[in-house]
């Protein structure tokens, strides 16, 4: 149903949600908007109606969220992610933050933000004022951007460092979570992308443990990838033989 789904041209203006989610979109116009399906073995209810939805999100004791991915504690270990007393705890704590008048005060940092956006934007015009311009990494920027100015303050450059680290880590376990194979598989894939695949866990590692200290090409981050490389080499000679 995907491939089918992918395999028909789409235009600006269409509906994508048939092209990405075309198994759930067949299930609602099938079964109506509140129905369930089964993703292998596991049942998934799902709600569309407003009053249903706010009843999930405001009863989290009794709704409780799915197990997460193992490597998905690497890029949401928030209050998005927790459950019973974590998530009380947790939004105890943040909601004073979100209160009006503490929100009145950052409205200088977001319109400095959005200025310097749009002036990138103005930068990119040609004689004729005009031309194509792809916003998604300049909105992505924006939100981490606003947040570097109203929370870090004077240290502004310090926290885009850390959002950036904090990319680099998502693309980093997006990888590897794709390219998991595990030793039992080793006759069947290539030694290259398999030491290519410690190499990159190595990596998502030090960018957590040393805040990007070690950089993709550092004497250790070589010397790691050059030592793997040879591991994996003689335990693929040796199950050979």
């Amino acid at each position: 149903m995907i491939n089918e789904a992918n395999s028909r041209p789409i235009s600006f203006s269409d509906d994508i949600v048939q092209r990405v989610l075309p198994f759930h979109d067949h299930s609602i116009q099938k079964y109506g908007k509140n129905n369930f399906i089964w993703l292998g073995p596991k049942p998934v209810v799902n709600i569309m109606q407003p009053e249903l939805i706010r009843d999930v999100l405001l009863k989290h004791n009794a709704f409780q969220k799915p197990p997460p991915h193992p490597l998905g504690k690497l890029l949401a270990s928030g209050i998005s992610s927790l459950d019973g007393e974590q998530w009380t705890k947790r939004r105890k704590i943040i909601n004073p933050a979100f209160h009006l008048e503490k929100l009145k005060h950052m409205v200088s940092a977001f319109q400095l933000s959005c200025s310097d956006m749009v002036n990138k934007w103005e930068k990119q015009l040609s004689l004729d004022g005009s031309c194509e311009l792809d916003i998604w990494p300049y909105l992505q920027n924006l939100t981490g951007d606003v947040i570097s100015r109203t929370a870090f303050g004077s240290s502004y450059e310090e926290g885009r460092r850390i959002f950036q680290l904090q990319k680099e880590q998502a693309l980093l376990t997006v990888q590897v979570t794709r390219s998991y194979q595990s030793f039992t598989r080793l006759k069947r894939i290539l030694i290259f992308p398999l030491a290519k695949r410690f190499f990159l866990k190595f990596k998502l590692w030090a960018i957590i443990n040393f805040q990007g200290v070690l950089s993709l090409y550092s004497p250790v981050t070589v010397w790691f990838y050059l030592y793997m490389k040879v591991y994996i080499m003689q335990k693929f000679k040796r199950s050979l033989s």
